[in-house]
């Protein structure tokens, strides 16, 4: 091939005697055009979509905007629980500080009243005790008369003394006696009653008296035959009076009670 005068590579165009290019060289022209322009390659196709694939990247967007609603539903759920568990526990603190209040009051009231159960339980079993040595000195009362005349006393004079002392502290008459009072209303000649501040108070020094094998057990009756004593409103006590007074002696103030009783063991060890 020869090259033409502008250096193209381009074949050398022969015509004909005629004009009329030969059929080869057209040929070779058009091979030469598509050698320089080739026909561009067509574009490479896009896969077809994968159905399986686009149902798993939904899934997946799914999955993801549901954990969003879900994170954030929770955190707005724990705040809200936060603030209602804290008025809750303030309302159970205020419930608790209340329930205390009472439990203490409560406390209070049962302490007292289980000390005030445990002293009359003393009580009575301080009067049971009594019962229970008079039925053991029951053997002894054989050299007391059956019908006595007077309180049968066995004391002494010391005894009578203590004891007269002892009634005056106590205060268990309108005014304050004397030995020989005492003395003369235990053998009944005294010539007229002594006047009690309190029933029960007289009753059980009586009761503890014959208890401890000092008097006779049949004090009660004495006392009301012989005309012994009256009342603080002046009215003759009877033998029902008492024994009434001597059933319900445990009810009076325990400083008085236990004043008798602790003269009625000086009394005894005075022997």
């Amino acid at each position: 091939m020869q090259q033409n005068g502008d250096g193209t590579g381009a074949p050398t165009r022969k015509t004909s005697r005629n004009g009329v290019q030969p059929v080869g060289a057209v040929v070779l022209g058009i091979e030469y055009l598509f050698a320089k322009y080739p026909v561009p390659a067509p574009p490479a196709e896009e896969p077809a979509p994968d159905p399986a694939a686009e149902r798993h990247t939904q899934i997946i967007e799914t999955i993801s905007e549901a954990k969003t609603a879900i994170v954030e539903s929770v955190a707005t759920g724990n705040d809200r629980k936060s603030r209602e568990d804290a008025e809750q526990h303030s309302q159970v603190v205020g419930g608790i500080a209340a329930v205390k209040t009472v439990m203490d009051s409560v406390a209070g009231y049962t302490d007292r009243k289980e000390r005030e159960d445990a002293e009359w339980k003393q009580k009575e079993a301080d009067a049971l005790a009594a019962a229970e040595k008079r039925r053991e000195r029951h053997k002894s009362w054989a050299g007391f008369e059956p019908h006595p005349e007077d309180f049968s006393p066995k004391l002494s004079d010391a005894q009578i003394a203590l004891l007269t002392e002892r009634m005056n502290e106590i205060g268990v008459f309108k005014r304050d006696v004397t030995p020989a009072e005492i003395t003369r209303l235990l053998l009944c000649e005294h010539t007229e009653p002594l006047q009690t501040t309190h029933n029960k108070m007289i009753a059980l020094i009586l009761e503890q008296l014959s208890a401890e094998g000092l008097i006779t057990p049949k004090w009660q009756m004495v006392a009301f035959h012989k005309n012994c004593f009256t009342s603080k409103h002046g009215k003759h006590l009877t033998a029902k009076d008492l024994s009434a007074a001597k059933q319900t002696s445990a009810l009076m103030k325990d400083k008085k009670y236990a004043m008798i009783l602790d003269s009625i063991e000086a009394v005894k060890r005075a022997r």
